[in-house]
């Protein structure tokens, strides 16, 4: 069973947060996110919740797929990773309800194909969408 594990970028942009996300009112806009995860009793809110939850970036929001790759790194949407020396983004496709990669094409950086990966022995983790937008241009080695 897959965890239901969502990551984040925080809205300083320095670090991933995990947890579950959520829409909070005010005093939050309504357009941010919080990631929330189950905090301590030192950290209940002024309404008695256990909840204590980190504001993030919503556009860099992504589950964890359930798969980890060959070095036991989770793999969250968003995520670029080797098969085979190929780079894919890892994306979540609506119309097939199911996670997939998407092949980076090197020449020109479009999206070019949809593939299946049969093993997590045979992905690897280099970077995401995010943090290493340079993966996804043309040229990348």
């Amino acid at each position: 069973m897959t965890d239901n594990i969502f990551r984040g970028k925080n809205i300083n942009g320095k670090r991933w947060e995990y947890g579950a996300p959520i829409r909070l009112s005010t005093p939050y806009p309504a357009d941010q996110v919080v990631l929330a995860f189950q905090a301590s009793d030192a950290e209940r809110d002024e309404t008695g919740h256990y909840l204590s939850g980190a504001r993030v970036i919503p556009e860099t929001v992504g589950p964890f797929i359930g798969w980890c790759d060959k070095n036991k790194t989770q793999i969250f949407v968003g995520d670029i990773v080797l098969c085979y020396n190929i780079p894919y983004e890892v994306r979540f496709f609506p119309h097939n309800a199911a996670f997939g990669l998407t092949r980076i094409d090197r020449k020109n950086g479009n999206y070019t194909s949809f593939d299946w990966v049969y093993s997590e022995n045979e992905l690897l983790v280099i970077g995401n969408i995010h943090d290493n937008p340079e993966l996804l241009k043309e040229g990348t080695k």
